[in-house]
């Protein structure tokens, strides 16, 4: 499936959705994740996220891309200038508060140097952006499919992405498990105090309960979103959190009758686990 075809064929879920104006027109969009997109529903996306303004910002001053050149590559270039950074951060730090775990930031850019065009998501506690086109020239005359690279076909890309310290290449799995790197699709590590807000439990009325997450599991479930074996998967990783004891007595009281209601644990299995509970208090 190719990049392209996910960037057109997503619809937008909210009316309310940021998009650029002004001098710079383009639009920043919250969509749904494609059911076929690659590898995405490995695991939930650690959506919602808030971003501080001054680290995103820092992010996007380091993302650069070097053209093709005749013998070799290019010198890097800057995929954003200073200007459109201040006006794009915001929208995409908005744009990541909106979103849901099976939802991506989707963006097109218009600047004097041309379209932008990519999406990005944050994905395991990562950054991942991928560019489908930068300032108005595409990764590949005719697009490729993500899962063609340099060695593989004669079409040489007519620009790749340059990692900057705490950034690399995604690397997709190839036959007999070998990887390569798609070279317009970076990785980059966010600050441990950026956690997504999804991902660890917090003080405060932004933090969603365990019945919450649970349910939420349930609804992409039973909308054939995830696998049986992935909502188990999850629901076992919010199991672990019941340990916390900085998450409420109750909450965790309720989420444990929950389960066993629900037949996802034993009864024996929900009376010692709220034994730990109790001792806790």
């Amino acid at each position: 499936m190719i990049l392209a075809t996910v960037v057109v064929s997503c619809t937008s879920l909210s009316p309310e959705t940021p998009s650029i104006s002004g001098d710079l027109p383009g639009e920043i969009t919250v969509v749904e994740v494609e059911a076929d997109e690659p590898l995405l529903y490995a695991s939930l996306l650690n959506h919602p996220h808030a971003f501080d303004a001054g680290a995103l910002e820092g992010l996007m001053r380091s993302l650069y891309f070097s053209p093709k050149g005749v013998i070799s590559w290019g010198e890097r270039e800057l995929v954003f200038s200073d200007e459109e950074i201040l006006k794009i951060a915001p929208l995409i730090r908005e744009a990541f508060q909106q979103a849901k775990p099976f939802q991506k930031i989707q963006f097109e850019v218009h600047t004097p140097k041309g379209t932008t065009t990519g999406d990005l998501f944050i994905m395991d506690g990562e950054l991942h952006w991928r560019f489908e086109v930068i300032q108005r020239t595409a990764h590949f005359e005719e697009f490729e499919s993500l899962f063609r690279f340099e060695s593989e076909t004669s079409v040489t890309p007519n620009w790749i992405l340059r990692p900057q310290d705490h950034q690399q290449y995604y690397s997709l799995e190839w036959v007999l498990g070998i990887k390569r790197e798609a070279k317009n699709w970076l990785v980059i590590a966010i600050d441990e105090e950026e956690a997504p807000a999804l991902a660890l439990p917090k003080q405060g009325s932004e933090r969603k309960s365990l019945t919450q997450r649970l349910r939420l599991l349930q609804e992409l479930k039973t909308d054939g979103l995830i696998t049986e074996g992935d909502y188990e998967k999850k629901v076992r990783a919010l199991l672990a959190e019941v340990e916390h004891d900085e998450i409420p007595a109750s909450e965790r009281l309720l989420f444990l009758k929950q389960l066993r209601d629900e037949g996802v644990i034993s009864g024996v299995e929900y009376e010692r686990r709220k034994q730990e509970v109790l001792d806790q208090i």
